[in-house]
């Protein structure tokens, strides 16, 4: 039943931002962001580094004692997880897609968003497919070690 409802909102989600998968047609009008304004940009990838690290931390140790590594419960939180990155892996590519990596001047906490999620991402082609981009935000210096303090 919890995976089910997992699957429906990764749907659902993933419909919201749109369908085609990322890096598809950024011409589309359905894949656009439409982030206006500095304050809308920023905006966006706070929320998306919120949800990134609102399914991580302590709760998923509290989960597995309780219940253990082998429960219902903590796949369930593991499956939560999957879930969100890859619905924020869809969102961040669209984001570096239209506006390219965030400046450095917006600050840590808002330029390790895209470095995160894609560390975060399931497959290894998302992270082969991010390479050039993120090694050239590292080369411009906007990846700094304050990244570290996201896992």
């Amino acid at each position: 039943m919890i995976r089910q409802l997992i699957l429906v909102s990764i749907i659902v989600a993933l419909c919201t931002v749109g369908c085609k998968p990322a890096r598809a047609d950024t011409n589309s009008s359905q894949t656009e962001l439409h982030l206006d304004t500095e304050v809308d940009k920023k905006a966006f990838l706070q929320e998306i580094i919120d949800d990134d690290q609102r399914v991580r931390g302590p709760k998923g140790s509290e989960i597995m004692l309780e219940y253990g590594e082998k429960s219902k419960e903590y796949r369930a939180w593991i499956d939560q997880q999957i879930a969100q990155d890859e619905i924020n892996l869809i969102k961040v590519e669209r984001y570096l897609d239209q506006y390219g990596y965030p400046p450095k001047e917006w600050g840590s906490n808002l330029t390790t968003a895209p470095w995160i999620v894609i560390h975060h991402g399931q497959s290894y082609e998302a992270r082969e497919r991010n390479f050039p981009l993120i090694y050239q935000a590292y080369l411009d210096g906007k990846i700094d070690d304050g990244a570290s303090r996201f896992t």
